[in-house]
C-alpha cells in the first residue's frame, strides 16, 4: 500500500509518527509533501486535500472526535447537528486554532466511541 492510499484509509489526516509506525519512511513522507500529494498542516501532521475538517481539528488538537460529532463516523443518526465540535482531549486544553469552536471532553467514559 502506498502512502496516499494509507492516508485515505486512515481518514485523510494523520500524525507523521503514525505513518512512521505504519512502516513509511520520513523520506517518503517528505517526498509526498514536496510532490503535492499531501500537505503539511504543521510539524508532525499531514493531510490529503479535502480531508474531513472535524478529523483535521481533532488531530491538530491532539485529540479525538467524540460524542455527537462522532456519530456519523459510526453510522449513527442525529436529531440535530451539534453547534460545536466535540473533542476528547486528555490534556483538557482548547485547541489554539478554534478556542471557542470545540466542546472538550476529558474522560472517555462519557464518550464510548471516539474517532
Amino acid at each position: 500500500m502506498d502512502l496516499t492510499t494509507y492516508l485515505k484509509y486512515a481518514g485523510s489526516v494523520a500524525r507523521t509518527g503514525t505513518l512512521l509506525r505504519a512502516g513509511f519512511s520520513a523520506r517518503s513522507i517528505r517526498n509526498a509533501v514536496a510532490a503535492g500529494e499531501m500537505s503539511r498542516l504543521r510539524h508532525g501532521v499531514v493531510a490529503l486535500e479535502g480531508a474531513v475538517p472535524d478529523l483535521v481539528a481533532a488531530v491538530l488538537a491532539n485529540g479525538l472526535v467524540c460524542c455527537a460529532s462522532a456519530a456519523p463516523f459510526h453510522g449513527l443518526w442525529r436529531l440535530h447537528e451539534p453547534e460545536r465540535l466535540h473533542l476528547l482531549c486528555a490534556h483538557g486544553q482548547r485547541p489554539a486554532q478554534s478556542s471557542t469552536a470545540a466542546v472538550l471532553c476529558r474522560r472517555s467514559s462519557r464518550c464510548p466511541w471516539p474517532v
